[in-house]
């Protein structure tokens, strides 16, 4: 199932997103292909973390491997950290909004004041990274919930769980009480697993296999929703299935509500305190989104033929074609979709000599012969 172009047909969608992926940004687009999962070049990038689900696996992942890479360096120093999930109590009537802000709120009000300051001082927290993941239950309504890695120098006794477990709750029931929820829960609205990237724990699992922090905290676009609940992305899907107008509606909510959100954010400067001299730039999702991952060049396809494939509503089959059957069976399906063979285009030479996979002289773009 597309859902980049099932999102991208409601017409609340940016416009933006709808390019995604569909329109050129030069005369030519690219099929290439890594470990197995083959993808364009060429084409406008949208950097939507929320509602494109191409946009969102890249970005994920990329943060995911650059969490690992911290984590890593902060182990190999002998430092730990703990993750703290956080939920605002909700009922089916809340709208997202007042949730989402309810729980940002009260993250503000954790970090705030002299008494967090001496708390970070006192068990060395030098920073934390923040997550938002959102699912939907029909019986209890929207479930937003933030995961916070706290990066500190030193492994959190059970005293110091007790004192940083007790500072987010109460103010985390203090923001919940001033937009009219329900207060939270002492076990269920703050959890903490402590020294998770602790090197005596680094079986830890959060979700079994080899599912661990950096994934946790960043991978939300692999999750699915547990029994009773669903993605944003299962809701889509599910509209698109039935026709059910209540889940459209939860989907142009989440959409309204979800633009302009950051899905992780790093507190100032811990990024440079985890990684030192090999901390890159921040960046944004858009450029996270674009970044080329330098997957083997399978074949160019010109704008012409592009054209051919997007009027045929192909450019899924295409890349599920390269993923089975490699060039020729792109030749077939494309070929099969137009009114005759497109002319033959022969690859500029430099651009074989970056792929020494790619067959010699040519690749023929279309029918196969």
């Amino acid at each position: 199932m597309n859902l980049r172009a099932i999102a991208a047909a409601d017409p609340d969608t940016p416009e933006r997103q709808r390019n995604c992926g569909i329109v050129p940004v030069g005369s030519q687009v690219e099929i290439r292909i890594k470990d197995g999962g083959a993808y364009y070049c060429g084409v406008e990038t949208c950097g939507n973390v929320w509602l494109c689900p191409v946009c969102s696996s890249k970005i994920h992942h990329r943060g995911a491997e650059e969490l690992r890479t911290a984590l890593a360096v902060w182990e190999s120093a002998s430092h730990t950290a703990s993750l703290v999930t956080i939920t605002v109590p909700h009922d089916v009537d809340d709208p997202l909004s007042r949730l989402i802000n309810a729980g940002w709120a009260a993250w503000k009000k954790v970090t705030a004041g002299a008494a967090w300051q001496r708390l970070k001082q006192r068990l060395g927290i030098r920073g934390h990274i923040m997550a938002l993941e959102l699912t939907w239950g029909d019986d209890h309504g929207w479930h937003p919930h933030y995961h916070v890695l706290l990066v500190h120098n030193e492994r959190l006794d059970a005293g110091a769980i007790a004192a940083v477990h007790g500072h987010i709750h109460s103010r985390l029931t203090a923001s919940c009480r001033n937009f009219g929820l329900r207060e939270p829960d002492p076990l269920h609205g703050v959890r903490i697993d402590a020294n998770v990237s602790d090197p005596a724990v680094g079986a830890y699992l959060a979700k079994g296999g080899d599912w661990m922090p950096a994934e946790e905290l960043t991978r939300g676009d692999l999750k699915t929703g547990r029994t009773g609940s669903r993605t944003p992305l299962q809701v889509l899907a599910d509209y698109y299935a039935t026709g059910d107008l209540s889940d459209r509606e939860l989907w142009r909510e989440y959409s309204r509500v979800t633009r302009g959100l950051a899905a992780v954010r790093w507190s100032r400067g811990l990024r440079a305190i985890m990684l030192g001299p090999a901390a890159e730039p921040e960046r944004t999702d858009e450029e996270l989104a674009a970044e080329e991952v330098h997957g083997d060049l399978i074949a160019v396809v010109p704008v012409p033929v592009w054209s051919i494939i997007r009027l045929a509503c192909l450019d899924h089959a295409v890349l599920i074609a390269a993923e089975t059957g490699g060039l020729d069976a792109v030749n077939r399906l494309i070929g099969s979709a137009s009114c005759g063979p497109p002319p033959r285009r022969e690859l500029p030479r430099r651009r074989l000599a970056s792929s020494s996979r790619l067959p010699q002289p040519t690749v023929p773009v279309g029918r196969g012969t």
